[in-house]
């Protein structure tokens, strides 16, 4: 809910405050807006005080159902500051025989020594005006008669930069302006999110991802105070986070730079990446997720009374020309006999563990490359009936981050991870005491999954399979586990069973690989991961049981043979014609 507020000067000079009644809470016989007097002429205290109605308005909108002009207006006057009695900090104080003068400043001094006393009253006039206002809560605060009021209490009040209200007096110096500059907030806002995160409400991952998305707003607006921003501004930020470049910490050349020079870059098309081509702009998708984390701060200061919701609608403004991205699509049953029976896979030609586990375990769980890279050996186990299961899961310590809340989950090992020797690679890692399943060191934090999926897409997809369509990465094992699923589930059902087999099994695939659309059905993930489906969790044999329907018809997986210690295999395309040095000693 938001009121708007504008000031406006009278033929005599004096400001008048300006109230907008929200459309949803008009009544019958109340006007949609009413002036209030600020009863000042000077510009900047009628600003000030402009503000502090603007958020007595706001409380006594939210605190009253319904809206009464002459009880707004009442409600107003109430809480309007009132020029202080004690000494007024700035050279004079208020005495029973009229004013004394205390500490003058030299404009005071020297207007007084020429006579010009209407300089000095105007100056000291001004000065007063301009006064900090004091708090709604200590204005609306009545002391019975004869009662000294509470005394004042460190750090409480309007100045607090907690918020809070109703806990002391005004302080007797203005706050300082910079409590509402964009920065400051921002490292509130983000002191609030890792709480959020603490708590299990957001997952650890993103609060990375926060930080980021939220560099470019502060950038773009540094040195700017919250109040002073309009819907147009945000617009245009907006319009320019439009030739933001995608993977902007690989690009060299940007490095140092800040987001107006990236953009004007950007806008010029000398941005360049280290390959020497134009760095490509983000798509209309990420450019969607940059926009909603200032969306959230601008929120969060919102619920604090501070900005304007208008902002918002700034940020969701439409932005011409944003780039499509690629639509990614599932491996379709040609391309997984291609990546599975090739004599990479066959002749055993990988070099490290994860080049052969980690296609194959997203083949038949659906999990996200930095999911299976950051598996710990302790990570697979197994519940009260002997069956066994990942248990997907983050940890700050061990640089373990999941995509999202819903993302930590326990998915069962399908029949063909069983018959391909998993548990035995498992318990083999776990008796050298290894840290990571596959022996996986993060390049950096959060990126476990990078060395992998780098592996896949370029050297083994495009450069020794040649599958080149740019639709295909490793997120499709992903996309093709989920609609295997699916179709196996609807192969599975009869015309009596069919709304079972369409709910149920429907929801457990959901839960498997990590979709919120189940996150009612989660509630007992902390606890014995044998609790059947009815108490709020899902068992490992009901998961299972749909699991195990996913076949992959026409594709032939090979046992793992690990790696020889020492002796690296150079990567040869498929078809590429190989002879060995025997052979060629023979033929010579």
């Amino acid at each position: 809910m938001h009121s708007a507020a504008f000031l406006s000067q009278s033929k005599h000079g004096v400001y008048y405050a300006r109230f907008v009644v929200p459309q949803q809470r008009l009544t019958l016989g109340n006007s949609r807006e009413f002036r209030l007097s600020t009863g000042t002429k000077d510009p900047r205290a009628a600003r000030a005080l402009a503000r502090h109605l603007r958020v007595c308005f706001e409380q006594y909108l939210m605190d009253n159902g319904m809206y009464r002009r002459e009880h707004a207006i009442a409600y107003l006057r109430a809480h309007m500051p009132k020029r202080p009695d004690a000494p007024m900090g700035f050279g004079v104080k208020r005495t029973a025989d009229g004013y004394e003068l205390t500490d003058l400043t030299p404009a005071d001094a020297k207007a007084l020594a020429a006579g010009d006393m209407d300089d000095l009253l105007a100056n000291l006039e001004s000065r007063w005006n301009t006064a900090q206002p004091a708090p709604i809560t200590e204005i609306a605060r009545v002391q019975p008669p004869g009662k000294e009021p509470n005394p004042p209490q460190a750090g409480a009040g309007a100045g607090d930069e907690s918020g809070a209200q109703g806990q002391g007096p005004a302080p007797k110096t203005a706050p300082k302006r910079s409590r509402l500059r964009i920065e400051k907030l921002a490292q509130e806002f983000m002191k609030y999110e890792a709480e959020r995160a603490k708590g299990g409400e957001l997952a650890s991952k993103e609060i990375n991802k926060i930080t980021t998305r939220l560099k470019p707003f502060l950038e773009y607006f540094a040195g700017r105070e919250i109040n002073e921003l309009t819907p147009f501004d945000m617009e245009q930020f907006a319009r320019e986070m439009a030739y933001y470049p995608t993977f902007l910490d690989d690009i060299s050349e940007a490095k140092g730079l800040k987001f107006r020079a990236i953009i004007e870059k950007s806008k010029a098309g000398t941005l360049m990446t280290n390959a020497g081509e134009p760095a490509l702009t983000i798509t209309k998708n990420t450019h969607a997720g940059y926009m909603q984390i200032p969306k959230n701060f601008i929120t969060y200061c919102t619920k604090r009374n501070i900005g304007s919701k208008a902002l918002v609608e700034g940020l969701s403004a439409p932005v011409p020309n944003l780039r499509e991205g690629t639509q990614r699509r599932a491996f379709l049953k040609e391309e997984l006999q291609q990546i599975f029976n090739s004599a990479y896979y066959r002749e055993a030609r990988y070099n490290t563990s994860y080049q052969y586990w980690v296609p194959l375990i997203a083949a038949f769980t659906g999990a996200r490359v930095n999911e299976i890279a950051q598996l710990q050996p302790g990570d697979v186990k197994q519940d009260d009936d002997g069956l066994w299961y990942f248990d997907i899961t983050d940890d700050d310590e061990n640089k373990k981050t999941l995509k999202t809340a819903q993302s930590k989950r326990i998915i069962p090992l399908h029949q063909v991870l069983l018959n391909l020797k998993l548990v035995d690679y498992v318990k083999s890692k776990q008796a050298e005491d290894a840290e990571n399943l596959f022996d996986i060191t993060p390049e950096r934090a959060d990126r476990h999954g990078r060395a992998p999926a780098r592996w896949f897409n370029a050297d083994y997809l495009r450069g020794y399979l040649h599958i080149e369509d740019p639709a295909v990465s490793f997120h499709s094992f992903r996309h093709r586990f989920i609609t295997s699923v699916h179709q196996a589930i609807f192969d599975a059902s009869d015309v009596k069973g069919e709304l079972i087999a369409s709910t149920t099994p429907a929801l457990i695939l959901r839960r498997m690989v990590g979709h919120s659309d189940l996150s009612l059905m989660t509630a007992g993930r902390s606890k014995d991961v044998h609790t059947d489906t009815y108490t709020g969790a899902l068992s490992v044999k009901s998961m299972k049981k749909v699991i195990d329907l996913l076949e992959y018809p026409g594709v032939r997986f090979w046992e793992y043979t690990e790696p020889q210690e020492g002796k690296r295999q150079r990567m040869k395309g498929p078809d590429a014609f190989e002879i060995s040095g025997e052979d060629l000693a023979n033929i010579l």
